[in-house]
């Protein structure tokens, strides 16, 4: 068996607002799109397996009944990492967005910030920085930081 994938997938009402966001604010681009369906790719380089998130309406006869319902938010975040936080964090807070956590230095070893997007999910935007010494034990292996 080859592990060939692994995303996930949103139930939303918002999925135009959720597609463009993730376009418009991390770069993706749309690999597969319905009216009810919508998957997305992220690339670190060109080439590179995809990273991928997928958006879907919740009312969906693919979906078991008793599972047509929209994320609510709790529960679930995702994380994705970049080189730079900061002009992310700052683009987004000029366009009105809800942070759930403000840009900070976190012990563990993250320069982070948390917002809500359009799906009603959270977005955790991270960039490893150096921990502090109560952490460095915790990793396995060296941690590349800045």
């Amino acid at each position: 068996m080859k592990l060939r994938s692994i995303f996930a997938l949103i139930a939303t009402d918002a999925l135009d607002d959720a597609r463009d966001f993730y376009v418009r604010y991390l770069g993706f681009i749309v690999a597969f799109e319905t009216e009810w369906y919508v998957q997305l790719h992220g690339y670190r380089d060109e080439g590179d397996t995809p990273l991928e998130i997928a958006f879907m309406r919740p009312k969906n006869d693919s979906i078991p009944p008793s599972l047509q319902q929209a994320f609510d938010g709790r529960g679930v975040f995702i994380t994705v990492e970049l080189d730079d936080v900061d002009p992310l964090y700052e683009r987004l807070r000029a366009d009105g967005f809800e942070f759930v956590i403000d840009l900070r230095d976190e012990p563990w070893g993250q320069r982070h910030f948390m917002v809500r997007d359009p799906s009603g999910g959270l977005l955790d935007v991270v960039r490893p920085i150096a921990p502090t010494e109560d952490y460095q034990s915790a990793y396995v292996d060296d941690v590349a930081t800045d």
